[in-house]
Formats: structure tokens, sequence, C-alpha cells
């Protein structure tokens, strides 16, 4: 539900200021915008690209203007400036059988690319 992810952003952070706001839709995560400026981390890595079109955009709010996309919302897009990539911490896995003498460890470092939003168009 879009609104419902979108409200509950909202419900969480009361103090934010809305000046113009979206939910987008990429990596198969939905991400709600509040502000232009804002950072955002996504799963994709390597871009090779300085400024990227976010076409996937499911909400579009300037205030007083909500338009909700079935699924996405024509002609809106969401430019964001890569800033940089970066892998986060190592996270350690371990599996083991209990009797087997079977025991393995795993490491698992997930790659991120941070980037800035600087236009909402809508």
């Amino acid at each position: 539900d879009i609104l419902g992810t979108l409200f509950e952003f909202y419900e969480e952070n009361p103090n934010k200021e809305i000046i113009g706001s979206g939910l987008i839709s990429i990596c198969a995560q939905t991400i709600p915008l509040l502000s232009h400026e804002q950072d955002l981390l996504i799963d994709i890595f390597n871009i090779d690209l300085s400024k990227i079109e976010i076409d996937s955009v499911l909400l579009v709010s300037d205030g007083d203007n909500v338009k909700v996309g079935t699924p996405y919302v024509s002609g809106a897009k969401i430019e964001v400036v890569v800033e940089n990539d970066f892998r986060d911490k190592k996270v350690l896995v371990f599996k083991y059988k209990s009797k087997k003498d079977y025991h393995r460890l795993i490491g698992h470092r997930q790659e991120y690319t941070n980037v800035r939003v600087k236009n909402i168009i809508g």
C-alpha cells in the first residue's frame, strides 16, 4: 500500500518540513522522499554516471497537490547525483550441523551507493 508507507514515514518523522515529497521504487525498495538535497542509500554499486534520473515514481506531492500513480506517475522524475560508493561492515555467518563435524564461516559485505536528491519533477 503506497499511501500507507508514506503515512507511516510521516508518523515516524513528525517534525520534518515537507517542501516537495515523493515515493520512489528502486532496486526492489520503496523509498519515501521528503525534500530536495536528501541523501539516499541504494543497493546499486559502481555506477558510471554522475547524474541519474529515476522515473519509477509512485507518488508526488508539492504541498497542496498529490499525484498517485497506477503504478507510476507519468511524467514524474527524480534527479539524483551519485556521491560515492562504499561497502558496509562485514557480516559473518556461521553454519554448523551438530554431531556431523560440519562447520562453515561465510563473510558478506553489502555494497551501497550514496546519492543525493537534486530535483523532484512532477
